[in-house]
């Protein structure tokens, strides 16, 4: 598993996120958020009516957490730079971060064997940053009001002065 290190709070510990990792259906699952990157307005269109056909939340990828199979996430990485690098969606547009091809891969499809899920109903990674959430009675864990999941990893992404999170841990850890 790969998280931002700063903004990134455990409310689950590695059996419950391995229990969730398995019943997707790839060696990679990729975080998501609503804003995602601006720039990529057709590849975020088209993600955002993949994630609304399987009644996701949050459309967007998002690099802040990501889980998978070591080998398989290097040839998905891989994969979506050697495929969507020279053919971006937007020609214009400065593509140099993986994310920005994973984003197109993940819209458009292409490379050898190297489709990843989305974690578009939050199972294990919920991005903290306009989310719909509410916290459980014993003030632990959160349960995503959408799409009634209880996830693991909170990203908050966005708040750069981290107050939420420092207020979130505080209550977690009380």
């Amino acid at each position: 598993m790969c998280v931002d290190a700063f903004d990134v709070a455990f409310v689950a510990g590695e059996d419950e996120i391995m229990e969730k990792f398995r019943r997707f259906n790839h060696g990679l699952v990729m975080s998501t958020e609503h804003d995602g990157l601006c720039g990529l307005e057709v590849t975020q269109a088209e993600l955002g009516l993949q994630c609304q056909a399987v009644g996701g939340y949050m459309p967007n990828l998002n690099m802040g957490g990501w889980i998978g199979e070591r080998k398989y996430v290097l040839h998905v990485f891989a994969e979506a730079e050697r495929v969507r690098r020279p053919r971006p969606v937007n020609p214009s547009y400065n593509y140099d971060v993986l994310i920005q091809w994973l984003m197109e891969m993940k819209a458009f499809g292409g490379g050898d064997g190297a489709a990843f899920d989305a974690d578009w109903h939050c199972a294990i990674f919920q991005s903290m940053n306009k989310a719909d959430v509410m916290w459980d009675a014993d003030g632990k864990r959160l349960t995503n009001t959408v799409t009634r999941t209880k996830p693991c990893v909170l990203h908050y992404n966005g708040d750069k002065s981290l107050v939420r999170y420092d207020q979130d841990v505080k209550r977690i850890l009380a």
